[in-house]
């Protein structure tokens, strides 16, 4: 009797984290290294203290244009944390709206957000993936002792009117904010990059699988020259359950980074843009030959 009260109690304790929500000891190790500053912590808890906060901007997000919004909620303190906010992008995306703003008192940082717009939601972890792809891709860089490429350092950000699990609804990501130029600007500088610099970014790009490349993701320092990665969403592949991958999927990593290499060439081979205030457009590949694709992954000496 005293053994199954023991073994009954063991248990008990055992799951009572997972019925509260709380963290895994891996999930809590990984929102402990990526914690905020503590004195940007202290402000971001003071503004999202209010749940309806949350609420106003989502139900504004989904109305967003380029005009100036117009916040018009009754909590006069609430009215007053959201005329701070400036939305920068909105796009919905499996019942949740994508959001990237600043915040006035949040100097420094762009605010990257995925919250759900229905009660159906199934959880996501889109947004917090690109925490897990901005240190994979900064750890590379600073291995290889790459001088041409970087990152913008991200930051997790526990909402304190959530619940702990990790994914997108209870975390906002915090993002350094970089003196970068326009998708535009950055195209026309493109192709009179340094051909270490394009050394690197190709590398980076077969390494991770990232396909997603147009300069909407990688833009070009205005104060240095650098080319940075300003976008490490990863769109599938990525899993909570391993915080140390970027992609899953060794195999459509290599097929995401080909995909990824081709666009950077295909812009490398255009024209040299000669208006940088118009913005890029981004380049299509067309549906590869999947023979050709495979025989260049496992034998590239062939082709």
């Amino acid at each position: 009797m005293k053994l199954n009260f023991k073994l009954a109690f063991i248990f008990a304790v055992s799951v009572a984290p997972i019925l509260k929500g709380q963290l895994s000891l891996d999930h809590a190790n990984f929102v402990n290294q990526n914690r905020l500053p503590q004195e940007t912590l202290s402000k971001a808890d003071k503004i999202f203290a209010q749940k309806e906060l949350l609420m106003e901007l989502t139900s504004k997000a989904k109305e967003f244009s380029n005009s100036n919004l117009n916040f018009s909620p009754k909590n006069s303190l609430l009215k007053e944390e959201l005329l701070k906010l400036k939305i920068i992008k909105t796009k919905n995306v499996h019942d949740h709206i994508q959001i990237i703003c600043r915040h006035s008192d949040l100097p420094g940082f762009i605010l990257k957000m995925a919250l759900s717009t229905s009660t159906n939601a199934s959880a996501n972890n889109r947004n917090i993936s690109r925490v897990v792809g901005v240190n994979l891709i900064s750890d590379y860089i600073k291995r290889k002792n790459f001088k041409h490429v970087m990152v913008p350092k991200k930051y997790l950000y526990h909402l304190p009117t959530h619940s702990e699990d990790l994914n997108d609804d209870n975390y906002v990501v915090f993002a350094e904010e970089l003196q970068i130029l326009s998708d535009g600007e950055s195209e026309t500088l493109f192709s009179q990059i340094d051909r270490h610099a394009l050394k690197e970014l190709k590398e980076i790009i077969k390494k991770f699988g990232y396909k997603d490349f147009s300069f909407d993701n990688i833009r070009i320092t205005s104060n240095g020259g650098k080319i940075t990665i300003i976008d490490t969403e990863q769109f599938k592949g990525f899993d909570t359950s391993d915080t140390t991958k970027w992609n899953n999927s060794p195999f459509l990593q290599k097929i995401d980074g080909l995909m990824g290499a081709a666009k950077m060439d295909m812009y490398l081979a255009k024209d040299t843009k000669e208006n940088p205030a118009t913005p890029s457009e981004h380049p299509s590949i067309p549906k590869p030959n999947v023979a050709k694709v495979l025989t260049k992954l496992f034998s590239p000496g062939w082709l």
